[in-house]
C-alpha cells in the first residue's frame, strides 16, 4: 500500500485516501467506520485507531463529504466531529435524522457543554466521546455500538438523553 495523499478540492476541503473512493484497504468482511474531522492529524489518528482494530476506515474532512461517503460507501458506524467547515456535524446529524436506515453516529468532539450533548442525542447520536480521547475508549465505544441492535441503540440514546435532561433540570 502506498502512503495517503493529501487531496485538496477547489473549496479547500481535503481527504486522505489510498484510492479515489476514500476507503483505505478494501477487504471484504471488514466493518466500515467513517471518520469525519477537519483536523488532518486527528483524522489520521482515527484511521489508525479503527484499522488497528480490524475495521476499514473511510475518511471525510467535512460534513458534505461525509454525506457523500455515507451514500457511496455504506459505513457501519460514523465517528463525527461537530465543528467543521463547509458543512458541520450538526447539519450531518440533522440530515441523517431523516433517514430510516442511517448508520449509528458517535460524536467525537471537544464541545463539552451539556446543551451540546443534549442536542447531539436529540438529533440521533448513539454516543458522545470527548476530545482529546483515549483510542482504546473509542474502540470500546465502536465495538459496543456495532454489537447493539437498533432498538438497543435507541434505548441507550433515550437513557443518556433522560439523564442529561435530569441533570439540566436539577442545575
Amino acid at each position: 500500500m502506498g502512503r495517503p495523499a493529501d487531496i485538496r478540492g477547489a473549496d479547500d476541503t481535503w481527504a486522505l485516501t489510498l484510492g479515489d473512493d476514500g476507503v483505505t484497504g478494501r477487504e471484504p468482511g471488514r466493518l466500515r467506520v467513517l471518520a469525519v474531522d477537519d483536523d488532518p492529524d486527528l483524522l489520521l489518528l482515527l484511521r489508525s485507531t479503527v484499522e488497528a482494530d480490524g475495521h476499514q476506515a473511510i475518511l471525510a474532512s467535512d460534513g458534505r463529504m461525509a454525506l457523500e461517503r455515507i451514500d457511496d460507501q455504506s459505513p457501519d458506524v460514523i465517528c463525527l466531529d461537530l465543528m467543521m467547515p463547509v458543512m458541520d456535524g450538526w447539519a450531518v446529524l440533522d440530515e441523517l435524522s431523516g433517514r430510516p436506515s442511517a448508520p449509528p453516529v458517535i460524536v467525537v468532539s471537544a464541545k463539552t457543554a451539556e446543551e451540546d450533548l443534549i442536542r447531539a442525542f436529540e438529533l440521533g447520536a448513539s454516543s458522545y466521546v470527548f476530545k482529546p480521547f483515549d483510542p482504546s475508549r473509542l474502540i470500546d465505544t465502536i465495538r459496543s455500538i456495532l454489537a447493539a441492535s437498533p432498538d438497543e441503540l435507541r434505548e441507550r440514546r433515550g437513557q443518556a438523553l433522560a439523564a442529561l435532561l435530569r441533570r439540566d433540570v436539577a442545575s
